[in-house]
């Protein structure tokens, strides 16, 4: 029996008057986009992450037994397992004026908390 899709994408559409993009992908697959840059790739990525909204269309991660939940930010998208690496990532990537710990612990600030405050012991 195969297995179900962990993410749809469901006529997604990145402007208007554009056709959606319906895709399935099952776990383990590799799953790689092709074009000219500029072409959307980037767009899309960032629409999958959460990180911009489609135009039209939805995207749904599996979530255990809960079944299917739409992504509708980046925090959400983050915490059902996606993650985004931007291409220019001296750009878009880092904080360039904090240390490379610090940059690390940006991904775990919600459990490196306590009391309202970063632990650095916790962050370590």
């Amino acid at each position: 029996m195969p297995s179900k899709p962990a993410l749809r994408v469901e006529g997604v559409s990145l402007a208007h008057n554009k056709p959606g993009l319906d895709e399935l992908i099952h776990p383990g697959e590799i799953v790689g986009l092709a074009g000219l840059d500029g072409h959307g790739q980037d767009a899309f990525l960032e629409t999958l992450a959460g990180l911009r909204a489609p135009v039209a269309g939805r995207i749904l991660v599996r979530n255990g037994s809960a079944g299917y939940v739409e992504i509708d930010d980046f925090r959400q998208a983050t915490r059902l397992g996606i993650a985004y690496l931007a291409r220019d990532r001296r750009a878009n990537g880092i904080f360039p004026s904090l240390s490379i710990l610090d940059n690390f612990a940006m991904v775990t600030l919600g459990r490196d908390r306590r009391f309202g405050l970063i632990s650095s012991r916790a962050r370590r």
